[in-house]
């Protein structure tokens, strides 16, 4: 008998940090307002046995999963391959097990509910921020390939693949996978952004399988307004919650989750921070500061 919903996650272990903050919000965001459900984490095998432990403390149904590619021959693709550019494809696997499947990227702050991602399917994701028709000049489906192809629409607007919500509804998931995971081998050398502009070619094969979240509550990036209340807002780039200055003053609500991680003994992140030296304020200090 199937579970009604996983939420599933992808990291490395340099990223450990994240996925705490992740397990620590959606225990504020998503717990009280479903009855019960698994988070997956998907791993690249390094994970600190301390930062495993305390993952099954904060969520006792996680599920942590070594990763390994049912079609996949590693060897084919270059050096600079990371088999996290594809985790977001085991999602199609684990509809044998699951109803519902809310896929969340780790530069994500969850600052609400997110329950009603479970209304939305066969496949949803929410239109790119920066994609055309919400902004002017915006950026087509064409960015994401580094020549086009003449099967599909390069001028359309795109998804983003921060959030992705699958249900078991969707047809011979294992075939999609196969497919996800043979085209992405196959066009490797002109994909801009990892995984993301296959899963934008499977939902012009397929478009009656694809439903469209609403942006500004369930994706907003950080530099719009709608990111102030947004239910999941997005750190693209380079730019995180957890390595840029600006970013950490402005959602305060993931540094609070961070400084708990940290305090029940999870590993932290280690890296260079953007404009650190702000930091030394407080926000409301900061933007004195920088009006005067």
């Amino acid at each position: 008998m199937k579970k009604n919903l996983a939420v599933v996650l992808g990291i490395t272990s340099d990223l450990a940090f994240a996925a705490g903050v992740m397990l620590l919000s959606l225990k504020r965001h998503l717990s009280p307002h479903v009855d019960g459900y698994d988070v997956v984490i998907i791993h690249d095998g390094k994970l600190d046995e301390n930062d495993a432990g305390l993952f099954h403390a904060i969520c006792p149904t996680c599920i942590l999963v070594e990763y390994a590619p049912l079609c996949l021959d590693l060897s084919v693709l270059p050096k600079d391959f990371r088999p996290a550019y594809i985790y977001r494809f085991e999602s199609f696997r684990l509809l044998d097990t699951y109803k519902t499947l809310i896929w969340l990227d780790c530069d994500l702050a969850v600052q609400d509910d997110i329950s009603e991602l479970m209304n939305y399917g066969p496949l949803a994701m929410a239109i790119d921020n920066f994609s055309i028709p919400l902004v002017k000049n915006g950026l087509t489906l064409q960015t994401n390939f580094k020549i086009p192809l003449a099967e599909y629409d390069m001028n359309s607007e795109f998804y983003n693949t921060g959030v992705i919500v699958f249900q078991d509804t969707i047809q011979e998931p294992l075939k999609i996978y196969e497919w996800c995971m043979t085209t992405f081998t196959s066009l490797y050398d002109i994909l801009s952004y990892q995984d993301q502009p296959v899963f934008n070619m499977l939902v012009q094969k397929h478009p009656t399988m694809s439903a469209v979240l609403p942006t500004e509550r369930f994706n907003s990036f950080v530099p719009f307004a709608s990111s102030n209340t947004a239910a999941i807002v997005h750190a693209v780039g380079r730019r995180k919650f957890w390595n840029d200055a600006f970013v950490m003053l402005s959602f305060p609500e993931w540094q609070r989750d961070y400084h708990r991680w940290l305090r029940m003994g999870g590993s932290r992140y280690s890296g260079a921070v953007f404009f650190q030296e702000s930091l030394q304020y407080g926000t409301y200090q900061l933007f004195k500061k920088l009006m005067s």
